[in-house]
């Protein structure tokens, strides 16, 4: 499922997604919330935040796995949902 947040300024903010045509809407800007890269070390996929790059949230084996657990704490909503990005994406 994709989830979407409309900001009071009109702004759409979310989770990439290749299931929505987000170009659809109009230009973009893309802002990284985190990193899902595999660590040799630990021989499984990480979920990295941008903002603290040493940090690891969550392994997980499969990296399918580690994609829906970025959707779902990352996206609007989620634990790591960062509310602050809305007033950076326009420049309020």
């Amino acid at each position: 499922m994709i989830r979407l947040h409309v900001t009071q300024h009109g702004n759409v903010q979310g989770l990439w997604s290749d299931d929505l045509e987000l170009a659809a809407l109009g230009p973009l800007s893309v802002r990284r919330a985190s990193h899902v890269e595999f660590d040799r070390h630990m021989q499984c996929w990480a979920v990295v935040p941008i903002e603290r790059p040493r940090d690891v949230l969550f392994t997980a084996r499969s990296r399918a796995k580690a994609l829906r657990w970025e959707h779902s704490h990352f996206g609007p909503g989620g634990r790591h949902w960062n509310p602050r990005f809305e007033e950076h994406v326009d420049g309020r």
